[in-house]
C-alpha cells in the first residue's frame, strides 16, 4: 500500500510523492505473548531536482522512525540514501531489520547529507499500521510548505560564465521557505541563444538579455529578465614590442558577435581617442579564441594616479570594469616612422611632464592638433596634427635626429629648418640632461625661440644641457623634456643627412615621421 508525502519545509530535499508500508512475513505464532516482526517495506517516489546530489545543501537522504516498533519497544529507524541522479524516480526499499506489527507513530525526517547527517531539512508525521499481511497502511500526507517561488530581479552575468540565479521561496504567509539552488528548476523562456540552463545553472552564451523564471515544488515564479554582457578578461600590448602598456592596447573581451556595434572605451574619467572592434569570437586566432573577441584602443593620456577601472561600452552598454594600476601619469609619445613610403619602425618616448609641464603641453597641443598654429606652407591657422608628414631633415650620426618642421611637409616653400608656426615658447629651467635618447627642443638663438622643432640625442651630449648664471637665471641650452624609452636604436636608425662637418649629403632622402601618437601608460598585469 502507498503513501502520498507532499514537500515540507526542507531545504533542497526531493519533494515526496507516494510512500508505503507493508508487512511481508512473519516472526512468531498467534500466541498473544509472541511479538510478531515484520522487515519494513517502503516506497519513496523522488522528485526531480534541478542538479546532482552533489550540490550544496541538497537533502540527499532520509531517515524513518516508527516509534516503539522494535522487539524491545524502542524506536525502529531506517535510513535511505537517495540516488546520485537528478531526474524524478521511484525506488523500493525494504528495511534489514523488521519491526513489530500493529500500530506506530511514524516520522521521516530529510537530511542535507547522506546517511542521515547534515542539517534536518524537511519531516513528514502520522500513525501507520503495519499488519502481518502488510494492510492497513493510509495515504500518509504532510501540507505543501512553499505557496510561491520568486526569482529575483536584475540579475546578470557575463558570456561564458556560469552561476547559480538568486530566488527565494515563500509559505502562504508569504515567509522566506529555506530553500538551496538545488530546490529550483529554471526554465528560459524567452533569449534563449542569451541564456541557457545547464546542470540547474545559469550559462551565458550571448550579449544580450533573456528571461527566465524559477519552479520550486511546482510554484513557478513570474518572469525576470536577466541581462547577459562580455567582459574583459586581460590586457595586451599591442603597439609595444617590451609588453608595456601603452600607445594602443588589446583588451580580450568574452562574447563580442556584432563588430559593427559602437566601441567607446573608457579608462578612469578619460575616454580613449580611438577604439574598435579587433576581432571577433568567429575571426579570433586559434590561440586565443577561448578567450572571445578583442577591442584595440588607445591609452587615453591625463589619466590620474592609482587604481582606475577599463569600461568597455558596447552598442551603448557598459561592460563590467576591468582594474587596471596607473603609477606614472606622465604622457608618452608613439613616433612612427618611414623610409620612402616603407615602414621603419616605431619608437616610444616618455614626455616629462612632470619636469618640463609647458614645454610637455606645448609638444602635446601641437601632436593631437588641440593647439592652433600657423602653417608655415599656406600661411593659415591650422588645428591639423603638426608632426605628421614632417621629416627629420637635420640627421647627423653621433649627435642628434632633428625634425618637427611643417615646412618640410612642403616643396619650394622655403629652407626647411627655417618654418615658423606664429608663436614660440618660454625657456623651462629643469633638472633634466641630454643623456643618450634624450628629447629636446630646438631652439634659434634667443632662449623662448623654440616653438616645434625637437631633436633626440644620438649619445650623450651635455654640452647642451641648461646653463645658468649664480642667480639661477638660464644663459643655455636647450630644454630636454623626454626621453626614448623603447626602440631607441629605431630613433638612431633615421637617415644620416649631413656629415660631421654639418654638411648635407647629397642623394638622402630624409626619414619621415609618419606620425606622433600620445598616449598614457598603463601597468602592466
Amino acid at each position: 500500500m502507498r503513501g502520498l508525502f507532499k514537500r515540507g519545509q526542507w531545504i533542497a530535499g526531493a519533494l515526496i510523492g507516494a510512500m508505503a508500508f507493508a508487512g511481508c512475513g512473519g516472526g512468531g505464532s498467534d500466541n498473544n505473548t509472541v511479538t510478531r516482526t515484520t522487515p519494513v517495506k517502503l516506497d519513496i517516489s523522488w522528485a526531480a531536482r534541478s542538479r546532482a546530489v552533489n550540490a550544496p545543501s541538497s537533502a540527499l537522504s532520509a531517515v524513518v522512525t516508527l516509534k516503539g516498533a522494535n522487539a524491545d519497544g524502542s524506536d525502529f529507524t531506517f535510513p535511505i540514501n537517495r540516488d546520485a541522479a537528478p531526474a524524478a524516480y521511484v525506488k523500493t526499499y525494504v528495511s534489514t531489520l523488521p519491526a513489530t506489527v500493529g500500530a506506530h507513530p511514524l516520522t521521516v525526517n530529510f537530511f542535507a547529507a547522506a546517511d542521515g547527517a547534515g542539517a534536518n531539512v524537511g519531516v513528514a508525521s502520522t500513525t501507520v499500521t503495519i499488519n502481518a499481511d502488510g494492510s492497513g497502511i493510509g495515504d500518509v500526507v504532510t501540507a505543501g510548505v512553499v505557496a510561491s517561488a520568486e526569482l529575483t530581479a536584475n540579475q546578470s552575468l557575463v558570456v561564458g560564465q556560469t552561476k547559480d540565479l538568486a530566488f527565494a521561496a515563500r509559505d502562504s504567509s508569504n515567509n522566506l521557505v529555506a530553500v538551496s539552488p538545488g530546490s529550483a528548476t529554471f526554465t528560459v523562456t524567452s533569449g534563449g541563444d542569451k541564456l541557457q540552463i545547464t546542470g540547474g545553472q545559469a550559462a551565458g552564451v550571448g550579449v544580450g538579455t533573456a528571461t527566465a523564471t524559477a519552479t520550486v515544488d511546482g510554484k513557478t515564479s513570474v518572469p525576470q529578465t536577466i541581462g547577459v554582457s562580455s567582459a574583459v578578461n586581460r590586457l595586451e600590448a599591442v603597439s609595444s614590442t617590451t609588453g608595456l602598456l601603452y600607445g594602443t592596447v588589446r583588451a580580450r573581451v568574452r562574447g563580442i558577435t556584432d563588430a559593427s556595434a559602437p566601441i567607446t572605451v573608457t579608462v578612469g574619467s578619460v575616454t580613449s581617442a580611438t577604439a574598435h572592434v579587433a576581432y571577433t569570437d568567429t575571426k579570433a586566432p586559434t590561440d586565443s579564441s577561448v578567450n572571445g573577441g578583442a577591442v584595440d584602443f588607445r591609452v587615453p593620456y591625463g589619466l590620474s594616479s592609482g587604481s582606475q577601472n577599463v569600461v568597455v561600452t558596447v552598442g551603448g552598454v557598459n561592460l563590467p570594469a576591468y582594474v587596471v594600476n596607473v603609477s606614472n601619469v606622465n604622457p608618452f609619445a608613439v613616433f612612427t616612422l618611414t623610409n620612402s613610403g616603407a615602414a621603419a619602425g616605431t619608437f616610444v618616448a616618455e614626455l616629462r611632464q612632470d619636469a618640463s609641464p609647458n614645454t610637455v603641453a606645448n609638444f602635446v597641443g601641437l601632436a593631437t592638433g588641440t593647439k592652433t598654429y600657423t602653417d608655415p606652407g599656406t600661411g593659415q591657422q591650422s588645428n591639423a596634427p603638426l608632426y605628421d608628414g614632417t621629416y627629420f631633415h637635420r640627421a647627423i650620426a653621433g649627435f642628434v635626429r632633428q625634425g618637427g618642421d611643417p615646412l618640410s611637409k612642403y616643396v619650394g616653400k622655403g629652407v626647411v629648418g627655417t618654418g615658423q608656426i606664429g608663436f614660440t615658447i618660454p625657456f623651462e629651467v629643469n633638472s633634466l640632461t641630454n643623456n643618450d635618447g634624450a628629447l629636446a627642443m630646438a631652439r634659434s638663438t634667443p632662449l623662448d625661440s623654440a616653438a616645434s622643432q625637437f631633436f633626440v640625442d644620438d649619445g650623450p651630449q651635455h654640452f647642451l644641457d641648461t646653463t645658468k648664471d649664480s642667480s639661477g637665471k638660464p644663459t643655455g641650452g636647450y630644454v630636454v623634456f623626454g626621453q626614448v624609452v623603447e626602440n631607441l636604436p629605431v630613433a638612431k636608425a633615421i637617415k644620416i643627412t649631413y656629415d660631421a662637418n654639418n654638411t648635407p649629403v647629397p642623394g638622402v632622402i630624409p626619414t619621415t615621421l609618419a606620425n606622433v601618437i600620445i598616449t598614457g601608460k598603463l601597468d602592466t598585469p
